[in-house]
């Protein structure tokens, strides 16, 4: 038996290294990403968007979780 995957919709957005400014979720990107785990999806998700402006990191929220259905 397979491990279960699950589709994560994902708002990922650059946060301040130096805590100075707000997060801006408004300008958020909302994607969906598929993995095993809520770590992997982030993984990911950061991956696509690749690197973040300088002083920035990537942080993220997840709004929802679906279980993908395998094609036996």
């Amino acid at each position: 038996m397979s491990q279960p995957m699950f589709e994560f919709d994902l708002r990922i957005a650059e946060a301040d290294s130096e805590g100075y400014y707000y997060t801006r979720w408004d300008l958020a990107h909302v994607i969906t990403v598929t993995g095993a785990t809520k770590d992997e999806a982030f993984s990911k998700g950061f991956a696509v968007l690749g690197d973040p402006r300088r002083g920035r990191y990537w942080t993220g929220v997840c709004d929802k979780i679906r279980e993908v259905k395998a094609n036996d």
